[in-house]
């Protein structure tokens, strides 16, 4: 049974990538979806740090304050950097699917659809990043004032 399982899973890590190059519409639409993935998972873990500096601002004080607001500032800039990477690399894979997939001679169509649907997402990323840097900037000067009150 398990000789089996790892076969059809070895078969499926074969076909799977395969199936996609034979479609590149696919292939579009699948770079669309992680896309769209990985903007909640990058808005998530933002905003999972923007409330940790919040509660540690209103409940330390003095030193044990300022340490903790070191790490959570530090722990803000490395999800933000490091999502801003996977999202690129995201954006720049959905524009590569999209030239194989005009190159493949796809509906027009069916691809002019999905470069807005990527193109609409890339504007909207830069509006959440930037909605989530001043909701940071915001949180970091409330926990400065109240180190400094």
């Amino acid at each position: 049974m398990l000789k089996m399982l790892a076969a059809t899973a070895a078969a499926a890590a074969v076909l799977v990538p395969a199936a996609m190059a034979a479609d590149p519409g696919s292939a579009l639409t699948a770079d669309l979806q992680k896309l769209t993935a990985d903007r909640g998972t990058m808005h998530a873990a933002v905003m999972s740090d923007i409330q940790k500096i919040t509660a540690d601002a209103q409940a330390k004080s003095g030193s044990s304050l300022g340490a903790a607001l070191k790490g959570d500032i530090a722990k803000l800039e490395a999800d933000v950097s490091g999502n801003h990477v996977i999202l690129q690399a995201d954006r720049q894979q959905g524009l590569s699917d999209y030239a194989a997939a005009k190159a493949a001679h796809v509906k027009p169509s069916e691809l002019t659809s999905q470069l807005k649907q990527l193109l609409d997402l890339w504007q909207q990323d830069a509006k959440d990043l930037q909605e989530d840097a001043q909701a940071a900037q915001q949180a970091i000067a409330a926990a400065e004032a109240h180190v400094h009150s």
